[in-house]
């Protein structure tokens, strides 16, 4: 190893939208980082975790790793608690004794939408499906075992590397002379993504 050496970041979720930007805003930076599959840290394993965090010591960890598919949650209850609740608050816990910071990500779906104003962070949680309650979770679990964790909720993602978003797929549909149907009852504020 190189004598004082800049610690890196973990940056956990190397498929998804969130770990790819911040990769790219680490390359912009120059921010050394690891960028990591599942394969290289399982977030729903302990040992997994234990052994990646101290193998790459790094000075924070990044957890942009999730089950995103909120419909296929009411379908796989049990595979998105693991992955959105259990898993962060393995990862809380290992860099709470690891002495390494967190951050992880929420989401606007841990509310009902039914609030006249837009919501705040000290709002009232009502999830209305499976996805928002396993986010609820994680923040319980994940601030319990790590207090000083930073917990971001998110909503929509939009931005230029993610092809993925409703903006994004919209144009292509339509590009591509399809019908595009849109929910008309949803009012989110969307995330940018850099």
């Amino acid at each position: 190893k190189i004598q004082n050496a800049p610690r890196p970041l973990a940056i956990i979720g190397a498929r998804g939208t969130l770990g790819k930007a911040f990769a790219h805003l680490c390359d912009i930076r120059g921010i050394p980082y690891y960028l990591l599959t599942r394969q290289e840290m399982d977030i729903t394993n302990p040992a997994s975790v234990d052994a990646a965090i101290t193998e790459l010591n790094p000075w924070a960890v990044v957890n942009a790793a999730g089950y995103v598919r909120v419909d296929d949650a009411e379908r796989e209850p049990d595979i998105c608690l693991r992955v959105n609740a259990e898993g962060p608050a393995i990862l809380a816990a290992a860099c709470a004794r690891q002495g390494v910071a967190l951050l992880t990500f929420s989401s606007d779906l841990v509310f009902d939408g039914t609030g006249a104003n837009p919501y705040v962070e000290s709002n009232t949680v009502a999830p209305l499906n499976v996805y928002g309650r396993s986010k609820v979770e994680a923040e319980v679990r994940v601030l319990k075992a790590y207090p000083s964790s930073l917990v971001i909720r998110t909503s929509a993602f939009f931005g230029p590397w993610d092809e993925y978003n409703f903006v994004t797929i919209a144009l292509r549909q339509l590009a591509a002379g399809h019908t595009f149907v849109a929910a008309e009852d949803s009012v989110v504020s969307p995330t940018y993504v850099p």
